[in-house]
């Protein structure tokens, strides 16, 4: 579950994405990765192909207070994210307590209990690889920055803890560690919102 105001912590490197609600309780580090947010379907599907179209008044299931279900309600607010456009209108969201519960209401069959699950794409292609029958559509909706966050309440005073791990952040960009660290566990470099290698 995400971190809450009742959590106690310092620092949290826990892909937390940087919502204007996120932002009231902690300080973000520059985005040390983007996650793309993209459709998966059952793989014997063939009526969902164009996103800006097929998905509209369709049933997709998500995962509860996610920025998919956000999307999909037509509230996401990403600061710092790239433009993006809203090309749903008027689906049924379903929402499910976790994104793994969604994608298992999708394999039990084409239209059963959704049409189509909104969710990150390293979970679709995790979830993929496991042997179940879905498939990718399309390209991604948005990218999701996720940062290393610092609870702006904690008493003891982070200023100079966040400013070096921000710093530490900003280098491993400029140097490559963390696209060369992306590309080595997850096959493409998620530290941008373009495809890579």
């Amino acid at each position: 579950s995400p971190i809450g105001a009742s959590d106690p912590y310092n620092i949290a490197v826990a892909s937390m994405n940087i919502t204007r609600r996120s932002r009231r309780a902690n300080l973000f580090t520059p985005a040390y990765y983007y996650t793309p947010a993209s459709i998966a379907v059952f793989k014997d599907n063939t009526s969902i192909q164009d996103l800006s179209t097929d998905l509209d008044g369709k049933r997709i299931c998500v995962g509860s207070g996610t920025p998919y279900e956000s999307y999909l309600d037509g509230t996401l607010t990403l600061p710092g994210a790239p433009k993006f456009e809203y090309v749903v209108d008027d689906p049924t969201v379903i929402r499910f307590p976790t994104d793994a519960d969604a994608l298992d209401a999708l394999v039990l069959g084409d239209g059963v209990r959704c049409d189509a699950v909104m969710t990150a794409l390293p979970t679709i292609e995790r979830f993929s690889e496991d042997g179940h029958p879905i498939k990718i559509v399309g390209d991604p909706l948005f990218y999701e920055p996720l940062a290393i966050a610092f609870d702006k309440n904690d008493p003891i005073d982070n200023e100079s803890l966040f400013a070096s791990v921000s710093g530490i952040v900003q280098d491993m960009h400029a140097d490559g560690t963390l696209s060369a660290l992306s590309v080595k566990w997850y096959g493409v470099d998620l530290t941008t919102t373009q495809p890579g290698p």
